[in-house]
């Protein structure tokens, strides 16, 4: 990665190498790169789970459009805990679940994976009995994950949620910070296709109910557009801007 980053800022004109090359010290694939102990990478990846023993160790990959929650498809490594397999395919089914009853689209697993082989970085997990997995999900512009209006409904009403007057007694930096979690989830996803006039209307709404909440929560009369305009709650509470523009979009990483 380092020797591609000095080839792009040295030959911003040329194309890149691909991630799978031969660099100053060993072929190289940024996926594939635990070639035993000989790399600097591996020593330190394998030091550090050493010392932390980590149950579960994750690898936040690029590869497809729609969110891949890796379980593979076996035949599965058959010297290592069958436990490991059956915990790891628990838990992508479970989150599957989970990701569809909130709205999110597309989200798969029983796919190609082989991180149990000795080649993969996570490896370091699945050889000491914790769980070796990934996320998949590329950052290629792809019409399908656009929001559907349900994924847009189910978002505003978790918005209208975090502003109601139950939520008087907490101070409004815990709320927005609350409100910024889910928008920062929301948009991490749903960052690739013609989303903008979707995040503007997103801005508008949570403005417009945090606002009313503020307003509401002093006890003042209004909407509260004046008393605390946009620049407050974006300057002064920290909000969280959606982009307005293509190049200001989150990466689509999972």
């Amino acid at each position: 990665m380092v020797d591609i980053y000095n080839y792009r800022k040295a030959n911003p004109d040329k194309p890149a190498p691909n991630l799978i090359y031969w660099g100053h010290y060993v072929a190289h694939d940024n996926n594939r790169d635990n070639i035993g102990m000989a790399l600097e990478l591996s020593k330190s990846q394998m030091k550090n789970f050493l010392e932390w023993h980590p149950q579960v160790l994750h690898d936040l990959h690029e590869s497809v459009p729609y969110l891949y929650t890796m379980t593979g498809t076996g035949p599965y490594n058959a010297w290592l805990d069958p436990i490991v397999f059956s915990e790891f395919q628990e838990m992508a089914h479970y989150e599957i679940e989970q990701f569809t009853k909130r709205g999110v689209p597309g989200v798969w697993t029983h796919g190609f994976y082989d991180g149990w082989a000795p080649n993969y970085m996570l490896y370091v997990a699945t050889g000491h009995n914790s769980i070796g997995r990934f996320y998949g999900k590329d950052g290629v512009p792809f019409i399908g994950t656009r929001p559907s209006r349900k994924a847009v409904r189910r978002l505003l009403q978790r918005i209208h949620d975090a502003t109601t007057p139950h939520k008087h007694a907490e101070s409004p930096e815990l709320r927005v910070a609350a409100i910024n979690r889910l928008l920062r989830g929301w948009a991490e996803y749903f960052n690739q296709g013609p989303v903008l006039p979707t995040y503007k209307l997103v801005r508008w709404y949570v403005q417009r109910r945090l606002q009313r909440w503020l307003v509401r929560r002093s006890g003042q009369a209004g909407t509260g557009y004046r008393q605390y305009p946009d620049e407050y709650l974006y300057e002064t509470l920290g909000l969280y801007a959606l982009p307005t523009r293509r190049t200001d979009r989150p990466s689509a990483k999972a």
